[in-house]
């Protein structure tokens, strides 16, 4: 197999959103609950990302994010 078909079958494989970069996945590293929200904290490659939910809603365990 060429060199040049692996890197389609791999790129082929890749998420990437419609601006053009590449999702990526975010894993969940805590949570925070105030009042009617809860702030759930993720983490990318030593990158922080947070995603505010109602205080009564279950934190996805990861999130797709953009780099």
């Amino acid at each position: 197999m060429s060199l040049l078909r692996i890197t389609f079958l791999f790129l082929a494989l890749v998420p990437v959103s419609a601006s053009g970069l590449v999702a990526q996945t975010a894993f969940k590293t805590g949570e925070r609950t105030t009042g009617m929200t809860k702030q759930c904290f993720y983490d990318y490659i030593g990158n922080g990302y947070t995603r505010t939910i109602g205080a009564i809603e279950l934190c996805p365990l990861s999130i797709q994010v953009r780099r």
